[in-house]
């Protein structure tokens, strides 16, 4: 993500987690590698908490809006908070001054941003690339409420999904809910599409089947079953066991770990674009190791092709210096130069004398030298009283 804000030559962004390791981890690291790197500042890092008051979000639209120049936030939050967070921007009327960067967690997710398309609009997101499981589509479009009872949470779903309720007694007056009939269909009654990340589950599975299987011939070869070295598990070594994978997953990919425990990254990246009064999630990029992004085909609020800034300072005027806010190296106050004095170059601090009449020159000379006389008549003045006090008895 701060590769995408580096190419935009974005240098001034706020960030916005979601109370808890992913939002906050998220932040942290993102922050962190931006004072390593340098070139990125964060103007403020918002926390969402984990069940927010009324009004929360309305708060958080407030303190993003105090540096109105950080136009760029990054976001690590769950989806409820990100839709959420574009509501109270849209009763703000912020509508296209926000430009939002998404982590995965948003990706290409409908939920945050229906009914809420324009705020959405520019947004770049980013999701680990990969591909839809056919299999598991065919097997998830077959499941009802009768072959399905053992997954606690489908009964939930099923009500969710077709907007019905099971209970007859649950079904209230006005609501718009009806009963559920038990004969809805997962993708022919209602909108299916795979989430993203069905295939990262499935390798997960696979990658714990794996390690079990290669821990248990190491610690119980040619028995059936969990043997007294595997009971109970020791999830050291399972870990040791996981790290050292090497398979190919679900989609073809190799599915293996480095030192610290990651899989390789590999990230598809997306814009929310609004054409022709349809909006959709656009690929844009992606990054293995280094980022790819086709900035032509990139959108910005109100279908302008111009990347928008998001910089604390504008560039010194011929003349002026820069004074750098402390602790923000990202922005700075422009100052005229003094009488003589001019500025090298646009990102100079130093400033240099300049002569351009004969006449200045010569003041300028003058100046000088009634500052080195001075000079001279002080150091002498504190050597003669030197003198007179070492002469006391």
């Amino acid at each position: 993500m701060l590769d995408i804000v580096k190419a935009m030559r974005w240098n001034y962004v706020a960030t916005v987690a979601s109370e808890g390791n992913y939002g906050e981890s998220g932040v942290e690291a993102f922050v962190q590698k931006s004072r390593e790197d340098g070139g990125v500042c964060v103007s403020q890092s918002v926390k969402i908490p984990r069940e927010p008051k009324q009004g929360e979000f309305d708060k958080v639209i407030r303190r993003l809006k105090e540096t109105s120049n950080a136009r760029v936030v990054i976001i690590f939050a769950n989806e409820d908070d990100i839709r959420r967070l574009l509501h109270a921007a849209k009763k703000a009327n912020q509508t296209g001054h926000f430009i939002w960067v998404g982590s995965d967690s948003w990706g290409s997710k409908i939920s945050p941003v229906v009914h809420q398309e324009e705020m959405a609009e520019g947004a770049v997101t980013i999701l680990p690339k990969r591909q839809s499981i056919k299999g598991f589509d065919r097997y998830f479009i077959s499941r009802t409420l009768e072959n399905n009872r053992r997954n606690i949470w489908f009964a939930e779903f099923w009500e969710n999904n077709f907007s019905c309720k099971l209970s007859r007694h649950a079904v209230k007056k006005g609501s718009g809910l009806r009963k559920c009939t038990n004969q809805e269909r997962i993708g022919k009654d209602s909108n299916y599409e795979q989430e993203g990340k069905v295939q990262f589950v499935i390798d997960a599975v696979y990658s714990m089947a794996h390690a079990l299987h290669n821990m248990h011939q190491e610690l119980c070869p040619g028995k059936v079953g969990l043997c007294a070295k595997m009971d109970p598990i020791n999830g050291t070594h399972l870990l040791k066991h996981i790290r050292r994978l090497n398979f190919a997953g679900i989609a073809g990919n190799p599915v293996l770990f480095n030192e610290n425990g990651d899989a390789p990254g590999r990230y598809e990246i997306y814009q929310y674009q609004i054409q022709n009064q349809t909006a959709e999630y656009k690929i844009i990029g992606h990054w293995t190791d280094q980022l790819h992004i086709n900035v032509r085909s990139m959108q910005w609020p109100g279908g302008v092709r111009q990347i928008p800034k998001s910089i604390c300072s504008l560039p010194c005027q011929p003349g002026e210096r820069k004074k750098i806010v402390k602790g923000i190296p990202c922005c700075w106050h422009c100052e005229r130069c003094d009488g003589y004095q001019y500025q090298a170059d646009a990102q100079a601090q130093k400033v240099r004398f300049k002569f351009n009449q004969p006449a200045q020159r010569e003041a300028a000379t003058e100046e000088r030298q009634r500052s080195d006389k001075l000079s001279d008549v002080v150091y002498f003045s504190i050597k003669f009283l030197s003198h007179l006090w070492h002469r006391q008895p």
